[in-house]
């Protein structure tokens, strides 16, 4: 629950000895290399991925039938303002011409 690093300072206050044991350096203070940074790149390449994985999914939910009350759902709160009252219009006109 403490970590290691809280065990061994809790043992060498107990014990005369020190912690001979702890797992290797898992206690110093670590800094990362170049290698374990993000790059500017990389950071480009994951919005990219993020905006394109967004505007797919927006893209799927509004452009397909609706199959499911939970779809149908999904579907209306991500149409814009516009849209809905598009919609809403060509119900309308189906339910007159119907009638």
């Amino acid at each position: 629950a403490f970590s290691i690093c809280f065990g061994c300072k809790l043992y060498n206050l107990i014990k005369k000895e020190k912690a001979t044991h702890c797992p290797g350096g898992v206690c110093e203070i670590q800094t990362k290399d170049p290698i374990q940074k993000y790059s500017l790149a990389q950071g480009i390449i994951l919005l990219l991925t993020v905006v394109t994985l967004g505007y797919g999914t927006y893209a799927y939910v509004t452009k397909l039938p609706d199959r499911s009350f939970f779809m149908k759902k999904v579907k209306m709160m991500m149409l814009s303002d516009a849209e809905k009252a598009r919609l809403e219009q060509i119900k309308a006109d189906k339910e007159f011409e119907e009638f």
